[in-house]
């Protein structure tokens, strides 16, 4: 239909004078790629309004549904104009030959319909060169709200990293917190879900977990359920509401040092009785761990000193095998009280043996 030239001029003439609160609305839509859905235009005014316009670019995973586009019980004898540009802009010009006002101050004025045949996303709404014009030819609208198009799939989340604590950690705590990168999902109204899995099998033929975590990262609140000295391996999975998942990209393991001693169960012969090993962090902020090693059965003593000579803790341990220990210090006094920052000697001692190493603690 053609549209006569003084009714489109009358569209686009600016304000002269200020109105009230007369809105355009484009509310958001969602679907699942193939359906039809239908999309509203609406409309709050304070001031009587007979006609309006806009241009709306449409996102390349939708199709308009030629002919689909009506008025509302809203309208009062208009006509209504609905044509697709090139470039796929949909153009809507609505007037009334009498300058009859739409009904109503609130609600939907027209409808038309789209079909989805994209991949899954969010997409932009916008409308363009709206007007929304009175009886006097006077553009009297003062905002519009645009919408999104939600595009949902199916689709599986995506693979994901693990993060913390990392493949073959030795944890000094029982307080884990177990991260990993958050999953990406191209179905924008999805709602994901993570469930932790552990197993002390390295081929998973028995394990444990926990569903149902909204977020990614998980801290077991009081002691773990993973045994003391022994390999844990652990992995997670997402899940979309629609059920379709993915794991994690790693599988990794660590270790959960409960006990202030922890024996590795290796030894060779060799004519030394005693070896100082690693100490490791160090320096070191929260707790360390002191490595050394027997070459025979005997009792051991560890001891650490300030720099004045002081005593400030000592660990005994009677009639160890033969084997490579690890030692965890956290960084406290006999009293159990934590030691300021500073240097600090650690000495080993077994027998006539005596060896010495500094230990640095930063808090």
């Amino acid at each position: 239909m053609k549209i006569p030239a003084n009714i489109f001029i009358l569209f686009c003439l600016i304000p002269l004078f200020s109105y009230g609160q007369n809105i355009i609305i484009l509310p958001d839509v969602s679907g699942f790629s193939g359906d039809t859905v239908e999309i509203a235009i609406e409309v709050e005014n304070a001031n009587p309004f007979v006609g309006f316009q806009f241009d709306l670019p449409l996102p390349n995973s939708v199709d308009y549904l030629p002919n689909s586009a009506s008025l509302t019980s809203r309208a009062n004898g208009h006509i209504l104009t609905a044509m697709l540009l090139a470039g796929d802009t949909l153009r809507v010009i609505c007037y009334s030959m009498n300058l009859l006002p739409f009904s109503g101050s609130s609600g939907a004025v027209m409808n038309w319909r789209i079909i989805l045949a994209g991949p899954p996303g969010q997409y932009p709404l916008d409308l363009n060169n709206a007007v929304l014009a009175d009886g006097n030819s006077q553009n009297i609208l003062t905002a519009v709200e645009n919408g999104q198009l939600y595009l949902i799939g199916p689709i599986a989340p995506e693979s994901f990293d693990l993060l913390y604590p990392q493949e073959g950690a030795i944890i000094l705590d029982t307080a884990i917190t177990f991260d990993w990168s958050d999953a990406l999902d191209l179905d924008p109204l999805d709602t994901l879900e993570y469930t932790f899995y552990w197993t002390m099998d390295s081929i998973w033929a028995d394990f444990d977990s926990i569903p149902n975590i909204p977020q990614s990262n998980y801290c077991f609140s009081g002691i773990p359920p993973f045994p003391a000295n022994q390999t844990v391996w652990w992995k997670v999975k997402v899940t979309d509401c629609y059920g379709l998942g993915n794991y994690s990209a790693q599988i990794w393991s660590f270790t959960l040092m409960s006990n202030e001693i922890y024996r590795l169960n290796r030894s060779r012969q060799t004519p030394v009785i005693c070896e100082f090993g690693e100490i490791f962090p160090n320096p070191f902020n929260s707790s360390t761990i002191i490595a050394y090693e027997l070459y025979q059965t005997a009792g051991v003593t560890l001891r650490i000193y300030d720099l004045q000579g002081r005593l400030v803790r000592d660990f005994v341990f009677y009639d160890q095998d033969a084997d490579i220990y690890q030692l965890l210090w956290r960084g406290d006094d006999q009293s159990g009280f934590q030691v300021c920052s500073g240097i600090y000697v650690c000495e080993l001692s077994f027998g006539n043996f005596r060896q010495s190493k500094i230990i640095i603690h930063i808090k």
